[in-house]
């Protein structure tokens, strides 16, 4: 040590200040700091509340520092290799430039007087970083799993969901439509003279009670318990009628009225009982429960359907309808605070929306839907649970076998403890022939599920579809000669089968899985079955030309879309044709001698006849609201049925447009195809009329249901 070094201390021990050790050791600030950090130079701190705080150092442990590190650098000089310990004892100005940051980090220390930590206390903070980071994920893995079982084992999935204590409540033979429930009454459309009226049962069954009649069909499609009122479609017309009138009909007092000039497919209460959601053509709108208010929420491509509203208000659920594979696909609204800003979303659907599938009520856990398999005996209740906590699934779905068959509608009471539907049955089964000469009606089939029936040109022959809609069969007209084929079983649906005119082969409109419904035929001494034509459009009971040539259809599935229109199939290369004027027709009828084609123009309730020969239109008859026609044998009539209150079977003159009743089906109480879709009929041998026995009568039904 230097006798100007002494001098400059005084003689004290003590030297305060990074700035004193520096100067008492010829280094810069910055290198007595990197030495105390990095080599333990002997630097102290002053404790808090002394009078002289910062750092200090003692001159004699800075001097017994200093000989011992000078001594080491010296050895280690010698050989070459200085120790990582010693300190550096040249300039400063001999640190390369990747010391810098280094050397800033340093200054930054002296400047707030920090004492940088030794090596050991930088390796125990590496520890504890990498123990923290260590325990961070552990923690997040196990919250995952957790999650995770969470998410598979959750609530009402934990459980077996079972029907029970299965009761019918309703024993008349009347048709039924829609079923809604307070948890104290049963509401439901029933078949009063023609006409769909809003009828009322208790719970537990007994008498049936009519609450509103009009002049027009009435079916509730929901109840609001925050308005006590239930939501209902009014309609003249049926399926041909697709966007219908909505009412409000209170249960505590009030009449009934129409919501504005709101007309729909598909309408829904929200929660709150507020406001009302609905879908008309291709687009979604929201609608005041009073009729003001109505703005629209989404415009689409495909139409959209089965509107159900979630329980806490701020998810809307619907499907969009596909034609061209007569299938959907879910998505939903979802609404911010109010319903001023929303997004919409797909939503995973586990079972497949189409056509097999539809909606039914809401109970507290989750929303019914119904699968009707056209007549299988696999009639599977699905219960819809939606995800309300954030470790549920968007959606979960449990089914359960229903014990009746080929349920129309479900409905659950508030308290989830009781389910409600209702069936459609059979009771008899057969063929009847109506002869209109004589009045007289009587069996040629009996203990046979006939659907849709026709005969052979030549009287000798019947071919129908089985009430299931699965299969097509063949018999003699007196039932001897049956032959079911199995080429057809694959069909979900068949409907109108039509003989060819030499009796060779039967055209039929039919659906397979996850396809439109289509026109096809099958040749009768093989059972070989082929599509008529290639497309995508939904295709309507065929009819064939006289000479077998062609095939004349209507679109079917088609007034949401607005794409009805009548079209011709040339068989030998399968061409379509669409017939000029036709478009907004159905259900078209190739007459026997060839000249004239009849078409309904269902929104106006008009019976059009097609000349051939001049390829122009004209009306034939108004107030034709049915669903079927057929001509006679001779081509100068048009047999037509007509439904509601005077609901009959009506023959309309070509030439004249006169119409005269062949069957007054209020009078033949036994068939209860009156608001059906039409009577289902086709011309018999000798001018008679062969219908199906009878149409399916439906009743109410209660379970019990546990482990919900």
């Amino acid at each position: 040590m230097t006798s100007a070094m002494s001098e400059s201390l005084n003689g004290n021990s003590r030297i305060d200040g990074w700035k004193g050790i520096a100067d008492y050791l010829g280094r810069d600030v910055t290198t007595v700091i990197r030495w105390t950090k990095v080599h333990g130079l002997p630097v102290n701190r002053a404790q808090p509340g002394h009078p002289r705080r910062g750092v200090f150092a003692l001159r004699h442990e800075l001097d017994s520092w200093m000989a011992g590190h000078e001594s080491g650098a010296s050895t280690a000089g010698s050989n070459g290799d200085v120790s990582e310990a010693a300190p550096p004892v040249t300039s400063e100005n001999s640190f390369s430039e990747s010391a810098a940051p280094a050397e800033k980090q340093r200054s930054e220390d002296d400047r707030l007087g920090r004492t940088p930590p030794p090596v050991e206390a930088k390796t125990r903070i590496r520890r504890r970083r990498r123990a923290a980071g260590i325990f961070l994920a552990g923690a997040a893995g196990l919250l995952l799993f957790v999650a995770g079982w969470m998410w598979l084992h959750s609530g009402p999935l934990a459980t077996t969901l079972r029907l029970s204590d299965v009761t019918q409540l309703t024993f008349n033979a009347l048709v039924k439509r829609g079923l809604q429930t307070d948890g104290k009454r049963l509401y439901f459309g029933e078949n009063q003279h023609g006409w769909m009226a809003l009828a009322s049962q208790s719970i537990q069954g007994g008498p049936i009670h009519i609450l509103w009649h009009p002049n027009f069909n009435v079916v509730p499609i929901g109840y609001s318990a925050s308005a006590n009122a239930l939501l209902l479609t009014g309609y003249e017309d049926g399926d041909i009628e697709p966007e219908r009138r909505i009412y409000i009909y209170p249960l505590s007092n009030g009449q009934p009225r129409r919501i504005g000039k709101v007309r729909a497919h598909s309408a829904v209460w929200s929660p709150s009982g507020t406001k009302i959601a609905f879908a008309h053509g291709r687009a979604i709108f929201i609608v005041n429960a009073d009729g003001r208010g109505q703005r629209e929420l989404a415009s689409f491509s495909r139409v959209p359907d089965m509107l159900q509203w979630s329980r806490s208000g701020r998810q809307l659920h619907f499907v969009l309808y596909d034609p061209a594979t007569n299938g959907s696909k879910m998505f939903e609204i979802l609404f911010a605070k109010g319903m001023g800003r929303y997004s919409i979303r797909s939503v995973p659907w586990p079972l497949g929306v189409d056509g097999g599938y539809g909606w039914s009520g809401t109970g507290q856990q989750g929303t019914f839907v119904i699968r009707n398999t056209s007549g299988a005996n696999d009639y599977s209740i699905h219960i819809v649970h939606y995800g309300t906590r954030w470790w549920q699934r968007s959606i979960r779905v449990r089914t359960v076998q229903s014990p009746v068959p080929a349920i129309l509608n479900l409905a659950m009471d508030p308290s989830d403890k009781w389910l409600f539907a209702l069936s459609s049955s059979m009771n008899e089964h057969g063929v009847m022939e109506y002869d209109p000469n004589t009045k007289r009606m009587q069996y040629i089939l009996s203990n046979d599920s006939v659907g849709y029936i026709d005969a052979s040109r030549d009287e000798q022959w019947l071919t129908w579809t089985r009430m299931a809609g699965r299969g097509l069969v063949v018999a003699r007209t007196d039932g001897t000669h049956q032959r079911r084929y199995s080429s057809t079983d694959g069909f979900r649906d068949i409907e109108l089968p039509r003989w060819s005119p030499d009796g060779k082969e039967i055209a039929f409109m039919g659906r397979m899985p996850h396809r439109p419904i289509r026109d096809y035929i099958l040749r009768v001494s093989d059972g070989a079955v082929r599509e008529a034509s290639k497309g995508n459009d939904n295709q309507g009971a065929p009819t064939w030309s006289p000479d077998g040539k062609y095939l004349l259809y209507g679109n079917v599935l088609c007034l949401r879309t607005q794409t009805c229109a009548i079209h011709r199939i040339d068989l030998a290369n399968g061409k379509v044709v669409t017939l000029p004027g036709s478009k907004g027709m159905m259900t078209a009828r190739w007459s026997p001698n060839g000249k004239y084609i009849v078409a309904l123009q269902p929104t106006r309730h008009q019976l059009m006849l097609f000349n051939v020969r001049s390829q122009k239109w004209r009306l034939l008859a108004n107030g034709v609201n049915g669903a079927d026609l057929s001509w006679t044998a001779n081509s100068k009539d048009v047999y037509a049925d007509v439904m509601g209150k005077n609901a009959r079977i009506v023959r309309i003159s070509v030439s004249t447009g006169a119409e005269t009743t062949v069957l007054d089906l209020n009078e033949t109480a036994r068939f209860n195809f009156r608001t059906a879709h039409g009577a289902v009929f086709c011309p018999g041998p000798h001018g008679t009329l062969i219908l199906p026995w009878p149409s399916p009568a439906t009743q109410i039904y209660s379970f019990k249901v546990k482990g919900l």
